[in-house]
């Protein structure tokens, strides 16, 4: 055999070994793309405006363009409604990781042992792996929000959710 036919031979099976490679991965992809579970959560729609919190209070208000200075009372924003809603229902385990995918912010809620339903939430606005907002909800329903201004995981101010506003922590 001559070389240049030995060099052909070589050359073409490493390309159609490569095109089937890439085909298959291709297709392997597809395929566990459309076997993908569908989320168990579908999130309000637009069309939904009043949601019940825990402490039963109706959260209608819809958030200023302007967010308030940190400390001073904030009304409940459109992404707390989603949450509040989240958290209304069940909680499969012991964690929802991701909460609503696919939105700007990461959202993961929390059932410890002994809970019937959620009773934390951690948020991270800006998804860089440090949690801006962590909630707490205590048995009786009440739910206190603290938040880390710095985006340092260092949360110095808290609010209490009061009706449809979130009211800054008593100093008392």
């Amino acid at each position: 055999m001559k070389f240049k036919t030995f060099r052909g031979l070589l050359i073409g099976g490493a390309l159609i070994g490569g095109i089937g490679i890439a085909g298959g991965s291709c297709m392997w992809c597809i395929k566990a793309e459309k076997n993908a579970p569908a989320p168990s959560y579908v999130p309000p729609t637009a069309k939904t405006v009043p949601v019940a919190t825990i402490t039963g209070a109706v959260a209608s208000a819809t958030a200023a363009p302007d967010a308030p200075a940190h400390g001073a009372a904030q009304p409940v924003r459109a992404m707390d409604r989603d949450v509040l809603a989240r958290i209304a229902g069940p909680v499969p385990g012991d964690r929802i990781k991701e909460a609503f995918p696919g939105r700007a912010y990461k959202v993961s809620i929390y059932k410890d042992a002994g809970h019937a339903k959620a009773n934390r939430v951690k948020i991270d606005l800006d998804r860089n792996g440090k949690w801006d907002e962590k909630w707490t909800i205590e048995d009786d329903g009440t739910i206190k929000r603290q938040v880390a201004p710095r985006d340092d995981e260092d949360y110095t101010i808290e609010y209490r959710l009061r009706g449809e506003t979130w009211e800054p922590k008593d100093k008392s």
